[in-house]
């Protein structure tokens, strides 16, 4: 009888024990819901937010032309007509474009870049840390940007910059303040990018108060797009 009842006590702490082990592994699993910005550490298909600013950086800075679009596993949030007008002092440019993907599909947003291209404000980076300076300084860029995917907000912050990377091994470089956002369930959704830069270095390098922009992404998600 004794036997018997400390066979039982040690098969429930047994069992207790891998219950526990279970939904520890599962709370350190990333939680992330469908169409969530990721965390600037995330590597999703094993590219990090650098390496996709290096991969972009061509596409982006020829003005999108399709002919150098990457092949990744990402569709790119991108945008080709904008509009845009002096307020205030300032630079305001909108623009709406829409998307076609398959269930599955992960997103790349790159928000904001500068290169090393004149005119340069501030002082171009030559590391990381200080690139995100380079953005984030209210002397330099002063950015200040969200992502809103279907209506759920989320600030990006100072981690979420990319580079210095050379373009194309080349002689120019660019920083990247983007993000990656996770696949969406079969339907409609939105993400919207807004937010702008406000920093002093704006004023001193093109004569306006500020640049700001806001940005609608149009996503359908269809099975067999």
């Amino acid at each position: 009888m004794t036997s018997s009842t400390s066979m039982r006590r040690r098969t429930r702490v047994a069992s207790a024990f891998a219950l526990t082990v279970g939904l520890a592994v599962a709370a350190a699993a990333p939680a992330w819901s469908s169409g969530a910005v990721r965390p600037a550490s995330a590597k999703p298909h094993g590219y990090s937010l650098t390496e996709m600013a290096a991969a972009v950086a061509p596409f982006t800075l020829s003005g999108n032309d399709p002919a150098l679009y990457p092949d990744t596993p990402f569709q790119i949030l991108h945008v080709d007509d904008i509009a845009a007008e002096i307020v205030d002092g300032g630079l305001v440019a909108t623009a709406t474009s829409s998307f076609t993907v398959r269930p599955g599909t992960p997103f790349y947003l790159p928000i904001f870049n500068s290169s090393d291209e004149a005119p340069v404000v501030g002082t171009f980076p030559t590391s990381p840390a200080q690139a995100s300076a380079h953005l984030f300084d209210q002397a330099q860029y002063g950015v200040n940007f969200e992502i809103v995917v279907d209506g759920s907000t989320t600030p990006i912050g100072p981690g979420y910059v990319a580079g210095p990377v050379a373009v194309d091994g080349g002689p120019v470089h660019i920083v990247t303040l983007g993000s990656f956002i996770g696949p969406l369930s079969v339907g409609s959704h939105t993400i919207v990018v807004r937010g702008g830069a406000y920093g002093a270095g704006v004023a001193e390098t093109h004569a306006i108060s500020f640049i700001e922009l806001e940005f609608t992404y149009n996503i359908q998600v269809l099975p067999g797009a």
